[in-house]
């Protein structure tokens, strides 16, 4: 959950592979991935002193998050259901969330 919210934020990030578990296939070219201590901290140093790169994460990450990720994407299909089950016809609103 915090690599998503960082890149919710447009945040560039460097995880590793098992940050990326469950999400590695819609999160390719979202963030440097590396798996040991040397490489890590080397990705790292590399983002802090390359703002192109830095922007150009944050902004992949932001996007695929965006698409993802939103509200209606993440508890419409609950608030339906809920709705349905209960049969008050609860309506879902993103925005009031």
């Amino acid at each position: 959950i915090k690599f998503i919210e960082a890149l919710s934020k447009g945040k560039a990030v460097v995880a590793t592979t098992t940050t990326l578990q469950g999400v590695f296939d819609i999160m390719t070219g979202c963030a440097a991935i590396s798996d040991n201590a040397p490489d890590f901290a080397a990705d790292v140093v590399g983002l802090l002193a390359d703002d192109k790169m830095r922007s150009e994460l944050g902004a992949k990450g932001l996007s695929v998050v965006s698409q993802h990720f939103s509200p209606d994407r993440a508890y419409g299909g609950i608030a339906a259901a809920a709705g349905q089950i209960a049969g008050a016809g609860i309506e879902f609103h993103a925005s009031r969330v």
